[in-house]
């Protein structure tokens, strides 16, 4: 925002004649923060100004400040301005301040006994080349409320500005403004008909608001001025019962002087103690932003002065004791027979008060210059305009931050649509167009689809981990005191010194180099069936890697040999061993299964949310998410079934539809085992041998590469341990470790493939049309009811775009002001 030029003595602002103490220039320093005139320049003797005799002059200017201020207070935007530049007007009750306000504006305000000013009044007078006139406007900016536990005066989100009368004729004022104010303190009744009734003896409904009158008063004796009168604080009441109204006085003058920007004219009666002033205290108590620095102090009733009330003006105007930043001032007002009288007019008064100053013993005082309504008037609108220059960079750049922060807020909400049917058409296909892309992969950077490809090598990695493992050691063979061969069971190597034959915990499986797990000694357990390694989980399901002993498949194959031939290898035994391998499939995929069932569950409601991110409160929102999560569970669930009946099939009977691939793994697997297994013999063989030699301390015992080397010497193995009579235990169980890898990559292939086509296929190229039949998108009212926000966002977007208007008003009323200032 452009900044505004704040040179107080160019453009139109008027400035006072050389013999005044107040300088424009001081008035920026002191409404800054800095010291301004200190005491002794204030004390300067000088010559006091003359009334102005050319009253007519107009400022274009300060007029055009003060309708600036004005129009950005009736907006109401207090988030962004709570305190604009105004004159506040305080003192205790019958201390001469309505008639300081009466003299400044040339009016009459009502008069009673009691407190007179029972609402704020709000008082901008400019100067005119017509005739005097007045209009009266009722500003709200609190409702009234008799409900329980609500705020009795809860504030309006907007003004409201009614205007109650025009005024032409300057002796029907004060009847118009107590008509106004019983409009004000009764906030349930029509105000027009209080006008029309003309009942001033009108009981009003409360005794004070904070409701406000304003006066537009233009005349060409006025000066340009704004400036708000406040209800007299109150000191003592006669009826306990209306204590609650001094606290609301209280309140009331509180929230007016604790704006930072609001200057503040105290009014004190010269023949009471300053201490003992209500008003004074309260804008010098705590947390009222430093009031006593943005004050500016009057002096009433000068004639009811006595001695002692003679030597404390002087110590005020002196800057002595009770000392304001912007001093203080006497004024001298009607008597109450002369205002009884109604003859007496404004320039009559002025007249008497010059006479009154001319007079012992204020005329004894070096300070002429502070005494007397006009110097107040001009030191009150300069110091004002001032003050308005110098706040405006800072109301500009406070508008725009606020205008942003609106605009940033009501871009979360969508714009609304004329056109209900293409809308929501058009975000059924955004949110297509999301999930497909995302669904589709091949970008770079793809979290879901990177996240399920980590599933399915988990997979994959849960296979093997499961895959069946063979004891390899010798039925027959028991360990001696000291073993060599299974000190280290992961290799079949020798150790080169005896070590304690293992126990049950030592025993461990070895991965073979081609996927095959055996054991180099064995687990305890039974001998009659295979022996589960894995444990069944809560649900019964079977996990980790079946593990057989050699004695084990033996004892299943002879219970299961129906041949009559002792020595047959029953192909029914083979495939139950098969199938054993298998055990811990069901739980393998049920654990892959319920991860990609949560991966792109979550993954497609992040993928709405982010499409539809505008439009969370809407019923669209809400649909679209349920029939996404709909169509998503049914085909899962079909998907699922299809899995499930795959892993079903598998563990019903072996299968075998790849012979050469499966001859290349048996292969592998029997070339592995016999290797292993011949290891295992020569070790043990060397262990009994070893243990034989183990009390002569001369004896060497064989390393682990020298039972390397005999393993691999077959002439050796065939002459030394002979034929091995577990051999065709083994090559029993090369088709149940081969079948196992083959049922695992086909199982794996399957879920896959089907995963594929029958469930990310349908949602990357189907979910449109379930979306649009769901959301019945050629019916114009369904679509309005889908686009519509809840109650409570609705609301919320209402207030920001009546904030954003007042605040682009508020910039247009400032951009206004601005070119004004510079012409």
């Amino acid at each position: 925002m452009e900044s505004f030029a704040t040179p107080p003595q160019v453009r139109g602002l008027p400035v006072p004649d050389s013999g005044s103490t107040i300088h424009a220039d001081d008035d920026f320093g002191m409404l800054n923060g800095s010291d301004g005139e200190s005491a002794e320049d204030q004390n300067e003797d000088t010559t006091s100004p003359p009334p102005p005799d050319d009253a007519t002059a107009t400022f274009v200017m300060p007029r055009t400040l003060i309708k600036t201020i004005q129009k950005l207070e009736a907006l109401g935007i207090d988030s962004a301005l709570p305190s604009l530049p105004k004159i506040v007007v305080a003192g205790d009750q019958s201390h001469g301040k309505s008639s300081v306000i009466e003299a400044i504006c040339d009016i009459s305000l009502p008069r009673s006994s009691g407190t007179c000013t029972r609402c704020p009044f709000e008082l901008v007078t400019t100067t005119s080349d017509g005739e005097w006139s007045c209009k009266v406007s009722l500003v709200s900016k609190y409702a009234y409320s008799t409900a329980p536990n609500t705020p009795t005066w809860p504030k309006l989100i907007t003004p409201e500005i009614k205007v109650f009368d025009m005024v032409t004729d300057q002796c029907d004022l004060e009847r118009v403004l107590r008509l106004a104010q019983i409009a004000v303190l009764s906030p349930h009744k029509d105000p027009n008909g209080i006008r029309k009734a003309n009942n001033m003896e009108q009981q009003p409904d409360v005794s004070f608001s904070p409701n406000i009158i304003r006066l537009e008063i233009a005349s060409p004796k006025l000066p340009e001025l704004s400036l708000y009168d406040l209800p007299g604080t109150i000191n003592v009441v006669e009826d306990p019962k209306d204590q609650h109204l001094v606290d609301f006085v209280d309140r009331l003058l509180k929230t007016y002087v604790k704006e930072d920007k609001a200057i503040v004219l105290l009014a004190v009666a010269t023949n009471v103690d300053v201490e003992n002033c209500k008003a004074f205290s309260l804008i010098r108590g705590d947390n009222m932003n430093n009031a006593p620095d943005r004050c500016i102090g009057v002096i009433t009733k000068p004639d009811l002065v006595d001695r002692a009330g003679l030597a404390r003006a002087k110590s005020m105007l002196s800057g002595g004791k009770w000392r304001l930043r912007h001093g203080w001032y006497v004024t001298k007002q009607l008597s109450q027979d002369d205002l009884d009288s109604g003859t007496i007019t404004h320039e009559n008064a002025r007249e008497a008060e010059k006479h009154f100053f001319a007079g012992e013993p204020w005329s004894e005082l070096p300070f002429t210059d502070r005494f007397g309504i006009w110097n107040l008037q001009s030191a009150l609108s300069q110091k004002l305009t001032a003050h308005i220059l110098d706040c405006l960079p800072q109301i500009s750049l406070r508008i725009d931050n606020k205008l942003r922060e609106v605009t940033h807020e009501l871009s979360g909400f969508p714009e609304k649509s004329g056109a209900p049917c293409i809308e929501v058409h058009s975000a059924v296909g955004d949110v297509v167009q999301c999930v497909a892309k995302n669904i589709k992969g091949g970008r770079l950077e793809n979290g879901f689809r990177d996240e399920y490809r980590r599933i399915l090598d988990e997979l994959r990695k849960d296979f093997k981990a499961a895959r069946p493992q063979l004891t390899l050691v010798s039925p027959d063979f028991k360990a001696p005191a000291y073993g060599v061969g299974d000190s280290d069971d992961e290799t079949p190597e020798a150790s080169p010194c005896p070590t304690p034959a293992p126990t049950s915990q030592s025993a461990k499986a070895r991965k073979g180099e081609n996927g095959v797990a055996i054991r180099t000694q064995p687990r305890s357990g039974g001998r009659n069936l295979p022996h589960k390694g894995a444990k069944p989980e809560g649900d019964g399901a079977v996990t980790g890697p079946t593990i057989f002993t050699l004695a084990q498949v033996r004892d299943a194959y002879k219970s299961g040999n129906r041949a009559g031939l002792p020595g047959g290898l029953s192909p029914e035994v083979t495939d139950a061993l098969s199938l054993r391998c298998l055990a811990a499939v069901r739980s393998i995929f049920k654990k892959a299964l319920d991860g990609i069932e949560q991966l792109i569950a979550q993954n497609l409601q992040h993928f709405v949310q982010t499409t539809l991110s505008i439009r969370q409160g809407t019923k669209l929102y809400r649909q679209v998410q349920a029939i996404v999560h709909t169509v998503f569970t049914g085909l899962f669930k079909t998907e699922k079934k299809a899995i499930n009946d795959d892993v079903a099939r598998e563990l019903h009977l072996p299968i075998l539809t790849d012979e050469e691939n499966f001859r290349a793994k048996k292969e592998a697997k029997h070339a592995f085992l016999f290797k292993a297994r011949t290891l295992r013999r020569v070790n043990e063989y060397f262990d009994h041998d070893d243990a034989k030699k183990s009390d002569s301390k001369k004896t060497r015992f064989t390393t682990r590469e020298d039972r390397k080397k005999r393993a691999e010497d077959q002439k050796w193995v065939d002459s030394t341990l002979g034929p091995d009579v577990e051999k065709d235990m083994i090559e029993a169980m090369v088709v149940p470790l081969a079948y196992y890898e083959i049922a695992c990559a086909r199982m794996q292939s399957n879920l896959t493939m089907k995963l594929e086509f029958g469930l990310m296929r349908p949602l990357e190229q189907e979910l449109g049309l379930k979306l649009l039949e769901g959301l019945h998108y050629t019916v114009p009212e369904y679509c309005s009811e889908l686009l519509a926000e809840d109650a409570a966002r609705e609301h919320r977007r209402q207030e920001l775009l009546v904030e954003m208007e007042k605040l682009q008003r508020a910039m247009d009323e400032l951009n206004n002001c601005r070119n004004t200032t510079e012409v």
